[in-house]
């Protein structure tokens, strides 16, 4: 797969499979259901996102679809992806292909549409993983998703599914966290010359490291301005701040920092944290499945300072 560039929110690049992916997306994790999802993604449409990105996880696909139905935007300009959340028990364990199957059906009736990257969310239940791969391989049959892959895998569980002699198709993306502070060089090895599309989330590091790499690059002449990047601290008299955040996320185009290779996606922050999210803590405690490579701040620094006067 060749090095590709994003240059602008229009930019699109390539899945393992052939398919495109919009390469700036604009995450629901951490989005509360109903109006303010609804509100959110609708808004963001209109900005000029193509590239949503929720999960049966989130429990805003049904506002997704419903956003992405009345935004007037063509569907076939609009990417959705979406994501299983297998657990670690019950049906998921002693059932796990129908579950998947099962679940995939009820990701695609909330979204009323097709999903067109549908991913497995975490490496969970190493016997029944190879059975929720085939599930998807199935969806894919039935045309329910386009594109299928997976989400936080390492090495070890891609390995394990392509070579399983039961699977027949590639995954076509890995969607990891990936930015300067966390490098992911074994993984991106792996996946790079089989066709894995390595698409990065949190790909300017979480909001305490932006922070504190914006108050070391301050200096800089050229720097891009990444306090631009604050955007819970920003508003509008008279309009919903997350209007205001998204407009002003976009029209500075972050893809500007030129992360090479990855897709490039801007999540929104909430304050709201339902049960199930909480949840997602879980993942924490799952760090020993992916290979980190941790690099010290300075390191950082220069590096997306280097980004950013080649910009």
């Amino acid at each position: 797969m060749a090095s590709e560039t994003c240059t602008s929110a229009d930019s699109r690049v390539s899945l393992g499979d052939g398919n495109s992916i919009p390469a700036v997306g604009f995450g629901m994790y951490n989005t509360p259901p109903g109006a303010v999802a609804y509100d959110i993604v609708k808004e963001a449409i209109k900005i000029g996102y193509r590239h949503i990105d929720t999960a049966g996880f989130y429990e805003n696909e049904a506002d997704v679809g419903k956003a992405v139905k009345d935004s007037g935007v063509p569907r076939d300009q609009i990417h959705i992806t979406s994501k299983v959340w297998p657990e670690a028990e019950g049906r998921w364990q002693t059932d796990a292909y129908n579950m998947v199957l099962e679940h995939v059906k009820a990701s695609v009736e909330k979204l009323g549409t097709h999903a067109d990257l549908y991913l497995i969310h975490w490496p969970v239940n190493p016997e029944q993983r190879v059975d929720y791969w085939l599930a998807l391989e199935e969806a894919q049959k039935q045309g329910l998703v386009k594109s299928i892959g997976v989400s936080n895998f390492g090495v070890a569980h891609m390995q394990k599914l392509i070579d399983d002699p039961r699977t027949t198709v590639v995954p076509a993306a890995n969607e990891v966290e990936l930015h300067p502070f966390l490098r992911q060089d074994e993984i991106e090895a792996f996946c790079k010359p089989r066709g894995i599309r390595l698409i990065a989330y949190s790909p300017l590091s979480r909001a305490k490291r932006l922070d504190r790499l914006h108050r070391r690059l301050r200096g800089l002449e050229r720097g891009v301005r990444l306090q631009e990047t604050r955007l819970e601290r920003v508003g509008v008299p008279g309009r919903h701040r997350a209007e205001t955040r998204l407009e002003h996320a976009f029209a500075r185009e972050f893809v500007r920092l030129r992360l090479p290779l990855y897709i490039v996606g801007v999540r929104r922050a909430s304050r709201h944290r339902s049960s199930r999210s909480r949840a997602m803590g879980a993942m924490g405690a799952k760090r020993e499945l992916l290979s980190h490579h941790h690099h010290d701040d300075a390191f950082a620094m220069r590096e997306v300072a280097s980004r950013m006067t080649r910009a």
